[in-house]
């Protein structure tokens, strides 16, 4: 799910993306899985996936905002995923000067 969520987002045509993922402490592999799936993307400065104890969903938003330089940021709640018809550029949108 994160790896297709984290595609989507990049196949956005907004310019200079930079996409964040925060791992709030899941069981489920979120941090490995996004690092394994986007080496490319990470060395290039594309993507970040950071890590972090659980401390709940304004711990993990705080913390990621903690990390931008960015005017502009969407954040995607990995609790609802991608479902189809979600269109995240309309997101990225939202956010163009």
């Amino acid at each position: 799910m994160i790896a297709r969520t984290i595609r989507s987002v990049l196949n956005s045509d907004y310019p200079n993306l930079h996409v964040v993922v925060i791992d709030d402490g899941s069981s489920d592999r979120t941090y490995d899985v996004a690092r394994e799936a986007y080496t490319a993307e990470i060395a290039a400065g594309k993507v970040a996936v950071l890590t972090k104890p659980n401390g709940g969903k304004a711990a993990a938003l705080n913390f990621a905002v903690a990390q931008l330089d960015e005017e502009f940021y969407v954040g995607i709640d990995g609790r609802y995923g991608h479902r189809a018809g979600c269109n995240f550029e309309a997101h990225a949108a939202l956010c163009r000067p």
